[in-house]
């Protein structure tokens, strides 16, 4: 599954913007405040007793110069990405939500704290 569904959603819902604060596989060291859509190692899970079903884990980190702008950040993420039901792009969106609070990272090389946020998600392929 592309993250850019995702990623489109939650800036549908006021939280960043699409290359410029929202990437996908990959965020510039240069970036101080940003949104990074990554993918579960495991890969997305298929069913072939249910066509275009299928479940992932996704990962997000949220990165920012100070933690409490970065937990109120990997909050509204949270709380934006638990839903049911729902049509994303071409997705049927069963449920997507987080599987745990957020992990803090210690602060990085650039002073900057890093919060990883854990999804999963099952999906039909319209």
């Amino acid at each position: 599954m592309n993250a850019l569904p995702f990623a489109n959603y939650i800036q549908s819902n006021g939280i960043g913007t699409v290359g410029r604060d929202i990437f996908l596989y990959n965020m510039p060291d240069s970036i101080n405040v940003g949104i990074l859509f990554t993918s579960s190692l495991s890969g997305t899970k298929i069913d072939h007793e249910l066509p275009n079903y299928r479940k992932r884990n996704f990962q997000i980190i949220v990165r920012s110069d100070n933690y409490v702008d970065g937990l109120a950040i990997s909050e509204s993420i949270m709380g934006v990405l638990d839903f049911a039901n729902t049509d994303v792009d071409n997705y049927f969106v069963k449920f997507v939500r987080p599987r745990t609070e957020p992990v803090v990272y210690p602060v990085s090389e650039g002073d900057y704290i890093e919060f990883s946020l854990n999804f999963e998600t099952v999906f039909i392929i319209n």
